[in-house]
Formats: structure tokens, sequence, C-alpha cells
């Protein structure tokens, strides 16, 4: 069995279109989200997006996740998130986080947590919006992640059909010359490829 940790740059960056689209072209694959803020109607939200079960902490308030726990007297716990994703886990599972890589999930535990929480094995694909600033996103975001002894082995150029500058038509290259260590992706013209790359890990 393996598992995805969907990390993104930030928040609205498209973690929940990317992960959907995966599913959609793998059979068997399983889409969890186990925190999400935000949720005011239970029907519309990124867990029922991606046919996920309810997730295990869901908060009214959209904000971070932490002071979403903190206003609800919760305590969103790793160990319980790890329990939760094997109970639902399947031959393929994808994980999405609740905002950014380093999005704090308690006065402690972020995000990147997780990366240990869900499974001994995890593998990491970090979405990144394509427009101005992608390349500062991401190599900041890979730094971070270098510093906590992680590292993305997927990265996924997300391109929102509004955004128009000029840096759309580059931004992709130079990830792939920047990071020469990832594999980068350029969506939504390369989910195939992306799919099938997720297959033969």
């Amino acid at each position: 069995m393996t598992t995805w940790l969907v990390l993104g740059t930030g928040t609205e960056i498209g973690k929940t279109h990317v992960t959907r689209h995966l599913l959609d072209r793998v059979n068997a694959a399983v889409g969890l989200k186990p925190i999400e803020s935000g949720v005011s109607d239970p029907t519309a939200t990124d867990a029922a997006q991606l046919g996920s079960p309810a997730p295990l902490y869901s908060f009214e308030p959209p904000i971070s996740p932490h002071l979403a726990a903190r206003l609800a007297d919760q305590q969103i716990e790793l160990a319980a998130i790890r329990n939760w994703v094997e109970h639902h886990r399947g031959q393929l599972t994808l994980v999405e986080t609740a905002g950014g890589a380093f999005t704090p999930l308690s006065d402690e535990l972020d995000n990147l947590d997780l990366v240990s929480a869900v499974s001994d094995d995890t593998q990491l694909i970090l979405v990144a919006r394509n427009r101005l600033g992608v390349l500062h996103d991401v190599r900041s975001t890979l730094a971070g992640m270098g510093n906590r002894g992680h590292r993305a082995d997927i990265i996924a150029v997300n391109t929102f059909p509004e955004d128009d500058d000029t840096s759309l038509a580059t931004n992709v290259a130079e990830l792939r010359r920047l990071c020469p260590a990832q594999t980068v992706f350029d969506l939504p013209a390369e989910y195939a490829r992306l799919a099938e790359r997720l297959l033969i890990t």
C-alpha cells in the first residue's frame, strides 16, 4: 500500500482540485482529508469532493486549524489521525492537508508533522499555483522541508484557468531547472503522467 501526503505551498492553490483529478484517474485510490476548517455545509466540503469520510477534525470557522481547534476546545492529535487514516486507507491513498505545508495544527505541530503520522513510508506531493512568485513559494517551502529532514518527491504546478501573467509560460521549465531533485508536473496537461507516476512507486 502506498500513501501520498498532498501538501501545498499555501492555501487556495488547488490541492483539492489536483487530488480529485488524480482520484479520477487511478482505480482503487482513496482520498482522505483528516482535518478541515471552514465547514459550514458538510455536503460542500473538500472532503466531500474527494469522496472522503467526514474529517476526523472538522471546524466551522474558516481559519487556521490550530485556532479553530482552540475555539472548539479540542486538540489535534497525530496518533488519532494515524489510526483514522489506517482505518480508511486503500491500495493507494492520497491524504490532503488543510492549508500549506507549515500551517499550524497546534502550538507545537504543523502539517509537515503529518508525514510520519499518516504512514511509515509516506511520500510527498507539493502542489503550487502557477503564477508570479511560484519560484519563491516552491523553493522556500522545499528549503523549510529540508531543514526538517523531509523532501517532496513530486512538485505539481497547477494552472488556474483565470490566471494570466507573463510568468505562466516559463515557471514550469524554471522549476525543473532550479529543483532537479524533484519531478515537476505541469497541470492540467500532465495529469495522466502524474497518475502513472503514483502507480509505479
